[in-house]
């Protein structure tokens, strides 16, 4: 049995996310009840004259209002949380730093190498979920795709930087902090990662957004700049569009590719470790 004062600790660590999914689910709702209704009254007034091409580019549009809106609507819903958790964060003296040894911040030259780790992760990740979870599911993004380069700047600017800074708002910029100050560090790295998890609806999803989620709490814990998750969770995704759009990601999907990628991931975090190590 929980006390009523961890009950009331628990609420006010996820009230901001039930209030994003209130906010999120009401928009979409009603975002969705609306375009039928045109679509509806479109159909009625000129039935039977849609070009083909026209109605899926119109399909497409559909999919990113009903999904912008409600995300954009949540987003403001929460802001002043937001506001309020990131410019409390600890900057100068990130969370990490906090009886760790270290003396000073991340340096500049850290960061280069870090989005080419974490790059290379998500890569490897993809990968071998794609081999040891070969659902034949359609994912979001493919559920959006535009061919050419129209289809390229639509992606790279909703899942490429849209929704990273909404998703890293949410629970990096939120939801992490409350955690670690009620359960320590570690405990709240692991517990946003795994609500985020939750949040991609996919067992492979899933498990990919898990260990993507350590990596950016563990950057803003260490960094203490909410910029860092942001860039690496961008960069990541545009990494993924960009070999989808090419058609590279079938012919990367092969165990000998999956572990070079985790090699360069391992060799370029190795190396930040050791530099860090070094600033101590």
């Amino acid at each position: 049995m929980h006390s009523k004062p961890e009950l009331r600790e628990i609420l006010y660590i996820f009230s901001p996310l039930l209030m994003y999914l209130l906010i999120y689910f009401a928009v979409s709702s009603l975002t969705e009840a609306v375009l039928w209704g045109i679509e509806q009254h479109s159909a009625a007034v000129t039935p039977g004259t849609g070009d083909p091409a026209l109605y899926y580019a119109a399909g497409i549009f559909r999919k990113y209002i009903c999904q912008i809106l409600p995300t954009a609507a949540g987003c403001l819903g929460v802001r002043r949380t937001a506001i309020a958790e990131i410019s409390a964060f600890p900057r100068k003296y990130p969370l990490v730093l906090r009886d760790s040894g270290w003396k000073t911040p991340v340096p500049e030259n850290i960061y280069p190498v870090l989005l080419t780790s974490t790059a290379a992760l998500a890569a490897a990740l993809n990968v071998l979920f794609s081999i040891l979870l070969p659902v034949p599911e359609m994912s979001a993004m493919e559920s959006t795709f535009v061919p050419g380069l129209t289809g390229l700047i639509l992606q790279a600017a909703f899942y490429g930087f849209f929704m990273p800074f909404s998703e890293e708002l949410l629970f990096r910029g939120i939801l992490f902090p409350r955690l670690e100050r009620a359960y320590g560090l570690y405990f709240a790295a692991a517990a946003s990662s795994a609500v985020f998890g939750a949040w991609h609806g996919s067992l492979a999803q899933g498990f990919y957004a898990f260990f993507m989620g350590l990596v950016f709490a563990l950057s803003y814990a260490r960094t203490g700049r909410i910029i860092i998750p942001f860039a690496l969770h961008s960069v990541c995704n545009l990494v993924i569009i960009v070999l989808e759009w090419t058609n590279a990601y079938p012919y990367i999907c092969t165990l000998p590719w999956c572990a070079a990628l985790f090699a360069v991931s391992a060799g370029g975090l190795w190396t930040i470790r050791i530099s860090l190590k070094e600033e101590k």
